[in-house]
């Protein structure tokens, strides 16, 4: 899928210029901007599913302890600027992925541009497009090192990316709308190779985040797994005892009704807890062969392959496309799981 060159007369001069369709790179460029949305939205689940154990954890830990609870700035005699109660430093309720959501937010932001770039229809929507995407790779650089701080580790892209904070690229006003074509080509260029200067940096954090925090889902998938295993077992006793006493073969239908009205209650509470069971099963196994990093480090690679294509003479997506369906299975299987293990430790009463 490459661009086919045409001669092009701009102010009298003779031009060679890439006529690469509009649906060249829109389709590329779309499906990333999906791809990342998808992503977004299953960390987002995760995250969910991380700050609800980690609360309900701070929760524990203070009933146990009650003298681990402090209020914080909630003196009016003093002045505060804010009202918080921690336990051990930090917040009763976690907020230690907040700025993870910004980063994947910045991302978002930065696709959709992308794609407000491949599918602008007048030279003014291009010049909009391309010009708000310092504005993107600047607010990424911001989140990753505000997320940096908090987690003790030392960056300074905001520092990094200063240097090119001035509009993508210079998108020239003029009449001839197949220019416009070449010039959503340059100002992809542009965008990708700001953003790919952070970017893989940034889902290198983001990767170590999913890593890091995965004990505290699995730890508490394992006594969910205890917990419903311990269920079934109870629940398992009734019901072979009462099977020792089952009527014999050629009993009275009176005596066949009656054990199978003793029976049925207790076999309904083992399907039950059978199906509880598996539930855990299924969540702990999620738990333990997820990987949630790895929606990062492919969608860092995802990128590079989406900057080299563009870097092309002539723009081929087809492995971009590969690893577009890669990514999509690897995003879907996260999600799948966040689903299934948070099913499990928050069950819909």
């Amino acid at each position: 899928m490459g661009c086919v060159f045409r001669w092009t007369v701009v102010a009298t001069a003779l031009v060679l210029l890439p006529a690469c369709s509009t649906t060249d790179f829109a389709k590329p460029i779309g499906d990333f901007a999906t791809a990342t949305n998808d992503a977004s939205t299953a960390f987002s689940g995760y995250a969910d599913t991380l700050e609800k154990l980690k609360q309900q954890k701070n929760l524990s830990d203070v009933a146990d302890t009650p003298s681990l609870l402090q209020p914080v700035g909630c003196d009016l005699t003093a002045r505060p600027s804010r009202c918080e109660l921690q336990i051990a430093g930090q917040p009763l309720k976690p907020k230690f992925l907040v700025h993870t959501r910004q980063i994947m937010a910045a991302i978002v932001t930065y696709s959709k541009n992308l794609q407000a770039i491949a599918t602008a229809d007048d030279v003014a929507k291009l010049k909009t497009a391309s010009d708000a995407i310092p504005a993107d790779v600047n607010g990424l650089a911001k989140a990753v090192d505000a997320f940096s701080k908090q987690v003790g580790r030392s960056t300074n892209l905001a520092g990094q990316v200063a240097a090119i904070s001035s509009p993508a690229g210079e998108i020239i006003t003029i009449a001839l709308t197949k220019i416009a074509e070449y010039e959503k080509l340059q100002a992809l260029r542009g965008a990708t190779e700001r953003m790919n200067t952070i970017f893989a940096d940034s889902m290198a954090l983001m990767s170590f985040v999913a890593v890091s925090n995965q004990g505290i889902a699995n730890r508490a998938l394992s006594r969910n797994f205890e917990t419903a295993k311990e269920a079934y077992a109870a629940a398992v006793g009734p019901v072979v005892a009462k099977l020792k006493e089952k009527p014999k073969p050629g009993a009275s239908p009176e005596e066949q009704l009656a054990f199978k009205k003793q029976i049925e209650p207790l076999q309904n509470n083992l399907r039950a807890a059978l199906e509880k069971y598996e539930a855990a099963a299924e969540a702990f196994n999620a738990g333990l062969t997820a990987k949630p990093e790895a929606v990062f480090t492919k969608l860092a690679d995802l990128h590079a392959n989406l900057v080299d294509a563009l870097e092309m003479p002539n723009p081929d997506f087809q492995t971009v496309f590969k690893k577009l369906q890669d990514f999509a299975a690897t995003a879907a299987t996260l999600a799948t799981d966040v689903k299934k293990i948070d099913d499990a430790l928050h069950p819909k009463t």
